[in-house]
């Protein structure tokens, strides 16, 4: 779930497209029987399916947690993470993915994309011509998709909902409860997130933040003018234009971790998920906040890597950054390779 500072034209939207045109838009892609590019290798998954990937689920061995580190790539130029995979945009738009591997969501669909994004143990992206394409899990553990009409340029996912923005700010979603149904409001958005539960939260051009329930409620968890929101479970960050944060939350143990207390820092990107928080300062550094330091079976989880970063994800109890450089380094959870790139 990521938050950045958007410079979006305010521009009016864009004609929607006829479901006649939109027909073949959204593409499903088996990845069971894909093909990967033939350069990037997927890390096999020695994981067990029927474990989870919550706080409090240790689907690894000790020893095998204490893994991470770089990729041998030097040309990546964003990152996503789910619960126990993540996926990296190529300065060619090409994606690859790694870590664990229940739907086939570390085998990405061949071509040239623009955005990337994760749920749970699925990954969507947007094609050159702004078309959407998912892969893995196909619906099950409720991951649905019917992307909404339009083409896109932003896209931006929780665990089983997506929220997509167009050139002119025009907002779209879909997901696998009400957001499916539910028809998002008209009007030019500066940013809008997917939360890890149940919420769809959105920024409009005039700073407002407003969001929904999975029963379609609308409601407001913060008051003010706001450039940019990121969600997590239960759990929301937003960001003024001058990069101050401002977070609420529903749970007590995701306040009881700091997950909404982030650090004191001028903020150009936020993610959220379960209960880990990262973001990227404005000296291009790198902080994390929640679970508790020492993290799962001793890794340090929070511990972010020196350098200077322009894209960071969290995924379930790792994370992975894609420094200025292009360079890709992961940190955190490893016992079924998301920390560790290819």
């Amino acid at each position: 779930m990521l938050i950045l500072i958007p410079l979006m034209a305010c521009l009016a939207p864009q004609p929607k497209e006829s479901s006649e045109e939109r027909e073949d838009s959204l593409q499903w892609v088996d990845s069971r029987s894909g093909d990967s590019r033939p350069d990037s290798p997927v890390l096999e998954s020695t994981f067990d399916s029927d474990s989870g990937g919550s706080p409090d689920s240790d689907s690894g061995t000790p020893d095998s947690d204490s893994g991470g580190g770089g990729s041998a790539y030097q040309d990546w130029v964003a990152v996503t993470a789910g619960d126990e995979f993540a996926c990296g945009l190529h300065a060619d738009g090409t994606i690859s993915c790694w870590g664990g591997d229940r739907h086939g969501e570390t085998v990405p669909p061949t071509g040239s994309f623009t955005a990337i994004a994760a749920m749970s143990y699925t990954a969507c992206a947007i094609r050159a011509d702004g078309e959407v394409v998912c892969w893995g899990n196909d619906g099950v553990e409720g991951e649905l998709f019917e992307s909404p009409l339009g083409l896109w340029s932003v896209i931006r996912c929780g665990r089983g909902r997506c929220v997509v923005l167009d050139a002119a700010g025009g907002l779209g979603w879909w997901g696998s409860d009400i957001f499916a149904q539910l028809s998002p409001p008209e009007g030019v958005f500066l940013s809008a997130d997917g939360g890890y539960e149940e919420d769809i939260c959105v920024v409009s051009e005039a700073g407002l933040l407003t969001c929904w329930d999975s029963t379609g409620t609308e409601w407001q968890p913060l008051t003010g003018a706001f450039a940019s929101v990121a969600l997590g479970a239960d759990l929301g960050c937003a960001v003024d234009s001058g990069g101050q944060a401002t977070c609420w939350s529903n749970n007590s143990w995701a306040s009881s971790w700091g997950l909404d207390d982030p650090p004191n820092e001028v903020w150009t990107q936020i993610d959220l998920n379960v209960a880990l928080g990262c973001g990227i300062t404005s000296t291009e550094q790198v902080a994390c906040w929640g679970f508790p330091e020492g993290g799962a079976n001793g890794q340090a989880t929070l511990e972010a890597p020196a350098g200077s970063f322009q894209d960071v994800a969290v995924g379930g109890l790792f994370s992975c950054g894609v420094t200025t450089d292009q360079q890709m380094l992961c940190w955190g959870r490893d016992q079924v390779g998301q920390s560790s790139p290819p």
